[in-house]
């Protein structure tokens, strides 16, 4: 690495090591927050991962603290957004949601610009060369919890670090959606290894197309 490249990995590693003490010394939400927002600005190097301004740009929770808490200050939970992508993802209701209803009901989830951000920050992050999970860390209850909410398939091993795997099963038709769809079109359900194989190819999509122009999942792709 050069050493424009050396410096911004130092700076860069030490946010993240100040997020981490403050998280595990207990340090109050506000301070965390904080360095959690700084951190993630840093890493998306100061520009909206949607449309690349720079203009008042904010560290934006992918998925609602109040729906998922602990991703509050999962480092993969967060995105660079300008301040007209980041109102355009708390338009509508952005209050505490009610969980007895459908996902989304209240259209504070925004499922298909959460999708745009995270296929964003995908393409972000690979064309600077920092995917994986040491910069982009979902926990394993987060990952659990969109798994639940998507219906997925908790046995179904997935390619790819762990917001990739979150992008997979957040943008995923629901397990059940899909196999009465299957079922009712007379195709037999995809079998576990099927299943990589289709999630293997919609990574590699969703890294080099155009967020903003991403397809909707395509069901049958491997019929």
């Amino acid at each position: 690495m050069d050493i424009e490249a050396n410096f911004f990995h130092a700076q860069l590693d030490k946010k993240l090591r100040k997020l981490s003490r403050a998280i595990e010394k207990g340090r109050s939400r506000k301070t965390c927050h904080r360095y959690w927002s700084e951190f993630v600005r840093c890493r998306d190097k100061g520009q909206c991962v949607v449309c690349e301004s720079s203009y008042r740009i904010q560290g934006h929770h992918i998925f609602r603290k109040s729906l998922v808490s602990r991703a509050r200050f999962d480092t993969g939970n967060g995105a660079t957004l300008c301040f007209q992508c980041h109102k355009k993802a708390h338009e509508g209701f952005n209050g505490r949601p009610n969980l007895d209803l459908p996902m989304d009901q209240e259209g504070g989830e925004k499922i298909d610009y959460s999708i745009v951000v995270m296929a964003a920050l995908l393409r972000t992050a690979k064309n600077n060369g920092l995917l994986g999970d040491k910069y982009y860390y979902l926990s394993d209850n987060t990952l659990g919890v969109l798994k639940k909410m998507q219906s997925f398939a908790l046995h179904q091993p997935l390619p790819g670090c762990r917001l990739e795997q979150a992008w997979l099963v957040w943008s995923d038709t629901a397990d059940s959606v899909r196999s009465a769809l299957l079922m009712a079109n007379g195709i037999v359900e995809l079998s576990v290894e099927e299943k990589y194989s289709m999630y293997e190819q919609r990574l590699q999509e969703a890294l080099f197309m155009d967020p903003l122009q991403a397809p909707p999942p395509n069901l049958y792709a491997f019929f």
